[in-house]
């Protein structure tokens, strides 16, 4: 599994998170010693799968930047106006189809290895 460099914005809601390591371990599937490395950044790395999970549990959107950095994008819980609404430039669409991308290509992945899992052929990505 590819890992990726978990940027700032993963680690201060985890530092911010009113869940234990405990508790998020258990809900993501892997040790609270892992969401502990995450959390205080004796770790820098993440597998995408993790990721997923964890972005799920935070109800958070990812962005992933060039250098391999992923992070959260911050909600915003009030829907603006469409007077106050900012464009997006050229640089953020391609971010965000970049980003919509590798989450297809995870979710391809993780549906041929179920199948796998199943024994069912698997289709071959294109």
């Amino acid at each position: 599994m590819k890992r990726l460099l978990i940027g700032n914005s993963i680690k201060t809601t985890l530092n911010e998170s009113l869940k234990s390591d405990a508790e998020l371990a258990s809900e993501l599937g892997v040790a609270r010693d892992t969401i502990y490395r995450w959390r205080t950044g004796s770790t820098k790395v993440i597998r995408r799968k993790n990721l997923m999970r964890l972005a799920q549990v935070f109800n958070q959107k990812l962005k992933f930047n060039n250098n391999g950095m992923v992070e959260f994008i911050i909600q915003n819980p009030v829907n603006p106006s469409s007077e106050t609404k900012e464009k997006l430039g050229e640089a953020d669409l391609k971010s965000i189809i970049q980003t919509m991308q590798k989450q297809i290509d995870y979710l391809l992945e993780e549906n041929i290895r179920l199948k796998s899992k199943i024994g069912e052929k698997p289709e071959k990505k294109s």
